[in-house]
């Protein structure tokens, strides 16, 4: 349930000065309600329902979480070309530690139409415009990252009893980010090429961390604190043309390309905390990308006239923060792996009409991040039932049978580099002239064929030790998350494949009228 108001108030204060002065408040509530039934070994052929079964389960969930805001804001222009804004907003959630009351995320902004100066003389351009803007902005903590919880067991002589479950944190925040974004807007030759150029610099602080809980506390697992900054930046750019624009004709295209370079700075001194599946190897770790991948890597290994392997060698370093020069990969320590979000992104579209009929296009690309894909890891470690884990020395790969040496885990031999692209959607729409769709008492009708995700065009690593990778694309933790893991869930983080299905391909036909 979402509540808004907003009120506006314009004014002249002279000819050429103006402003607009803005207040509005806002109001979310999210509920969950989750109630689950089961039952088996009915006792005879025909019982169907729950209830008639010899064992039967329930399990019923109530996640609730509440926003309130209210905010400022006042804009002021001058001569309709440059434009100054500043505004505060508060925000109070209900998963704040009971021990904060609410959080104030300032902003400001200015806006230069620079064409529209007496300066100007440049023709060709027909817009450009320059814009800088600072803000805060929050992300508050999950549901019950701040909340004491107790779960409920079978004590002694089957009665019923509590036990500790999570710890929470009375003075939990929300995670704070303050930004600068710097770029503009331009058009040239009557408007044909448009481009928007974004730079930003983001520094998140009090960033939420789990850490381990004291034993002495006598609660399980992990407690989350405001301890760990965080610096995002990187641009973004988008252009789009129009080759063609005439009555019957038009054509138009159009590409973007965006990078992220995230790293942590601070973690107020903690242990870096590991989150997900233990043998994925993520932590948080200064210096390096947040929820990094950390692993032992062989750098060579080769089979001798025994069959035995030798000089195994993986890169060195110590077991946190990885690197260094090659070393017997029984002395190696964790290295770097690679990052589980996107490094760069980019983007194409193009359109071309003729009269009634419009040929589209899209495709989009990522890169420079990794991924655990332990279809391939289980398939290589665990079951044994790929080629490469059957066939003797040396055909075998010595690479993968020194990871299987040594106990690697599955994420060793199933981190894939995820980069990708295909081509999203394919589609041709055809308008129906006016005298055909008024034989069916419609003013206007449009026929549309589409396709979506029809096409992988690029797999940056489309194998691993000889075993397909399916799709880079798809990645999700597995079941529900557990507390030491949903911060990590809730943001993406988490860089392992696990019994996912590939993306869907859909054709689609959509007929649109309107009376």
């Amino acid at each position: 349930m979402t509540v808004d108001y907003a009120g506006s108030v314009t004014s002249d204060f002279t000819d050429d000065l103006s402003g607009e002065t803005s207040v509005g408040a806002q109001y979310y509530l999210r509920e969950n309600t989750i109630t689950t039934a089961s039952g088996r070994e009915f006792p005879v052929p025909g019982l169907e329902t729950i209830s008639s079964a010899a064992v039967r389960f329930a399990g019923e969930d109530f996640i609730e979480n509440k926003t309130l805001g209210v905010y400022v804001q006042q804009r002021i222009g001058w001569k309709n070309r440059v434009f100054l804004t500043g505004a505060v907003r508060a925000d109070d959630n209900s998963a704040f530690g009971e021990n904060f009351d609410f959080v104030v995320y300032p902003k400001a902004s200015a806006t230069w139409i620079v064409n529209e100066e007496p300066f100007w003389n440049l023709d060709f351009v027909n817009t450009l415009k320059l814009r800088g803007a600072w803000g805060k902005a929050g992300q508050q903590p999950d549901v019950f990252a701040a909340t004491r919880l107790y779960a409920p067991i079978t004590g002694p002589d089957g009665s019923a009893a509590l036990t500790r479950s999570n710890i929470g944190n009375p003075d939990l925040e929300p995670e704070v980010g303050e930004e600068i974004e710097l770029g503009f807007d331009a058009s040239v030759w009557d408007e044909r090429v448009a481009m928007e150029f974004t730079y930003y610099n983001q520094t998140r602080s009090k960033a939420i961390v789990a850490q381990a809980a004291l034993p002495s506390l006598g609660f399980p697992g992990v407690e989350f604190v405001n301890v760990g900054t965080i610096k995002n930046q990187g641009f973004e750019i988008g252009v789009g043309a129009d080759p063609i624009r005439r009555p019957d004709w038009n054509w138009n295209v159009g590409a973007t390309f965006s990078t992220t370079d995230n790293k942590v700075v601070d973690l107020g001194g903690l242990t870096p905390p590991q989150f997900g599946a233990p043998w994925a190897g993520q932590r948080h770790v200064e210096g390096f990308p947040v929820g990094s991948l950390f692993m032992k890597h062989v750098l060579s290994a080769e089979w001798d006239a025994s069959g035995n392997l030798v000089n195994l060698m993986c890169e060195g370093g110590d077991p946190i923060s990885g690197g260094g020069p090659p070393v017997p990969c029984d002395q190696a320590g964790t290295a770097y792996r690679g990052q589980p979000f996107p490094g760069w992104e980019a983007g194409m579209n193009t359109s071309l009409r003729y009269r009634k009929l419009t040929l589209s296009a899209t495709a989009d690309a990522v890169g420079g991040y990794v991924k655990c894909d332990t279809r391939v890891g289980w398939t290589h470690m665990f079951f044994r039932n790929t080629r490469q884990m059957n066939v003797p020395p040396p055909e075998r790969d010595p690479i993968l049978a020194a990871y299987d040496q040594f106990g690697g885990g599955t994420c060793q031999i199933g981190l894939v580099d995820a980069g990708f692209a295909k081509l999203r959607d394919l589609s041709m729409r055809f308008d129906v002239p006016v005298e055909w769709s008024e034989k069916f008492g419609a003013s206007t009708a449009s026929v549309t064929l589409s396709g979506q995700n029809l096409f992988t065009l690029w797999i940056a690593e489309d194998e691993r030790f000889g075993h397909p990778v399916i799709d880079p694309e798809v990645h999700a933790t597995q079941g529900r998350p557990t507390y030491a893991n949903v911060n990590a869930a809730t943001h993406g983080m988490v860089a392992y494949i696990q019994d996912q299905w590939p993306t869907y391909q859909r054709i689609t036909l959509t007929v649109r009228t309107s009376f």
